[in-house]
């Protein structure tokens, strides 16, 4: 994550902040937090959060279920 500008959490490691100017003038915050199998992202950036999916899927072949319905059984 550290290669896309992200930063990890000192609180909780599996949480990372991206709060950067992205592309030359857009400011952009994005949070993604992972759980073993299972991850949350959020940005004020759409356009930003399908590129780093794009990135992770490329990694590790995530896959996109889509907006949340349910995050760790909650």
């Amino acid at each position: 994550m550290q290669e896309l500008g992200f930063s990890s959490c000192t609180v909780d490691y599996a949480v990372f902040i991206y709060d950067q100017i992205h592309d030359g003038d857009t400011h952009v915050v994005c949070i993604i937090s992972f759980h073993i199998d299972d991850s949350l992202g959020t940005s004020n950036s759409s356009c930003f959060l399908s590129w780093v999916k794009g990135h992770i899927h490329a990694w590790f072949g995530i896959k996109d279920l889509g907006p949340v319905q349910k995050f760790l059984g909650i």
